[in-house]
């Protein structure tokens, strides 16, 4: 529904090109053919838009991944904390940090830290793991009140464009 307003999508490895092959024709090209529930994906679009996908109900979803970065769906329409999604399953043990779009949080002694304070519907995210694991989010709590920690409004003499290149130091 996003038309040529949409420029490419990215999966874990793989990505899918939207070509123009003349002025009124376009056409996707690329190794990405389809999507799943178990993975993550990162559109690019020229002009911010709105996208709404539809489907069946995805959660409990199971996840395999691998030692280094994993792209992963996030599963449930209600957020969820970090704590609250990981808490108990071998995500929280074998996990050294989670990215999200400009935001990550890193798992400390201490627990987890950084920008990212939880899991939104609709999004993925990066998790960097230690070693290979599977698991399931945990169930979100429906009389739980979390919201996802928003950013403050960037100035406009500060605003920037979000890059796809994303490093965290």
């Amino acid at each position: 529904s996003l038309g040529d307003n949409a420029e490419k999508i990215f999966g874990e490895g793989s990505l899918a090109y939207n070509l123009e092959v003349d002025e009124s024709t376009s056409m996707w090209v690329g190794t990405l053919s389809d999507v799943s529930a178990e993975s993550g994906y990162w559109l690019v679009v020229d002009e911010s838009a709105s996208l709404q996908v539809q489907g069946l109900p995805t959660a409990p979803v199971h996840y395999s991944t691998h030692t280094g970065n994993n792209l992963l769906s996030y599963s449930y329409s209600d957020p969820q904390s970090i704590d609250g999604a990981l808490s108990g399953t071998d995500a929280n043990d074998f996990t050294q940090a989670i990215y999200g779009e400009g935001v990550m949080a890193a798992s400390t002694d201490d627990g987890w830290v950084g920008g990212l304070t939880g899991f939104e519907g609709g999004s993925g995210y990066w998790f960097v793991a230690a070693e290979p694991f599977q698991f399931e989010y945990n169930v979100p709590d429906p009389g739980a009140l979390f919201s996802v920690h928003v950013l403050p409004a960037v100035p406009e003499e500060l605003k920037f464009v979000q890059s796809s290149n994303q490093y965290f130091y």
